[in-house]
């Protein structure tokens, strides 16, 4: 049956109004495609700024008086780079664990290298506290909080578990009761996914430390 001329241009309404409602529909659910997008790249790409991936280059004044480069610690094996004060509530004990594990694991290439935070008006007291407690790694010290700054660190202790091409596959903040484990625990990950065989180690039973505590800083 023919259709009125009046009945064909309804229906050419009718489709002309559900095409246009199709078409407004399909705009939002694109702008809400790329929305959805652009937040997942954004995130990607401006998203968590406080977790460096790898060590910058930077220049270490040594303990002794001498200088080196941060990426000479790199290469022969993990590599923890502990960041503390000498006012740091737990770092002490916390320092005292890295020793052994800087002891137990050297056969493996394993170093602890220790930067001091201290501010330039207390940066001497680094060294009699260090020799007091007799530590074998090696400290640095950095009074401007130059490589604290570039590594994002705002709490002490902050600890980094670094690969031998410098990447950071680890950090952990604070310390307390039991993160000592928690250290030989990503260490072991990162034996056993480079099939390094090492022996267990048994800490020595040390002074028990407070509460986990991490201390906020500000530069």
């Amino acid at each position: 049956m023919k259709q009125s001329l009046y009945t064909q241009l309804e229906n050419l309404k009718i489709d002309s109004e559900r095409n246009h409602l199709l078409l407004q529909g399909a705009k939002k659910v694109r702008k809400a495609f790329i929305l959805i997008n652009l937040i997942f790249i954004t995130s990607i790409a401006y998203g968590d700024t406080t977790r460096v991936s790898e060590l910058p280059e930077a220049k270490l004044r040594m303990l002794d008086g001498e200088y080196s480069q941060l990426s000479q610690y790199v290469g022969d094996g993990p590599l923890i780079v502990d960041f503390w004060t000498t006012w740091c509530p737990n770092c002490e004990h916390q320092m005292a664990y890295l020793d052994q594990i800087n002891n137990h694991y050297k056969n493996v290439g394993l170093k602890v290298l220790a930067i001091n935070i201290n501010n330039p008006k207390i940066v001497n007291k680094v060294k009699p506290y260090v020799k007091k407690r007799n530590f074998k790694f090696d400290v640095a010290i950095d009074p401007e909080a130059k490589i604290a700054n570039a590594l994002n660190v705002t709490s002490i202790p902050t600890t980094l578990f670094v690969d031998t091409n410098g990447k950071i596959w680890d950090i952990e903040v604070g310390f307390g009761e039991g993160t000592e484990k928690d250290y030989i625990k990503s260490l072991q990950t990162y034996f056993d996914i480079n099939h390094i065989k090492t022996e267990p180690i048994v800490f020595e039973k040390k002074a028990n430390s407070n509460k986990t505590q991490n201390v906020n800083i500000e530069f």
